[in-house]
């Protein structure tokens, strides 16, 4: 399947969002990518990037109420509320 140049152009500027995040130091999470992303719009001159910008917003903000709603991921990658506690510490 071929993605259009405005699909790619928001993985581009979603990807250097990212590594905006992770040369910070800051968790990356919905929230801190959505606050990059906004601070990016508020320099960016090219309309296409900005456009794509403002595209890649509204792409986070749509998995906000499933991140709020679900499971913490690493507690589920690990199962650790099932894991019985035996008292031993490793």
């Amino acid at each position: 399947m071929q993605r259009s140049k405005s699909e790619r152009l928001v993985d581009i500027v979603l990807g250097d969002a990212v590594i905006a995040l992770l040369d910070s130091g800051d968790d990356i999470g919905a929230v801190s990518l959505i606050g990059v992303l906004k601070s990016m719009t508020k320099i960016e001159q090219n309309a296409e990037r900005l456009e794509a910008i403002m595209m890649a917003i509204h792409e986070v903000e749509a998995t906000l109420p499933q991140v709020s709603s679900s499971r913490d991921a690493a507690i589920l990658a690990f199962n650790a509320e099932s894991a019985p506690d035996n008292g031993r510490k490793h």
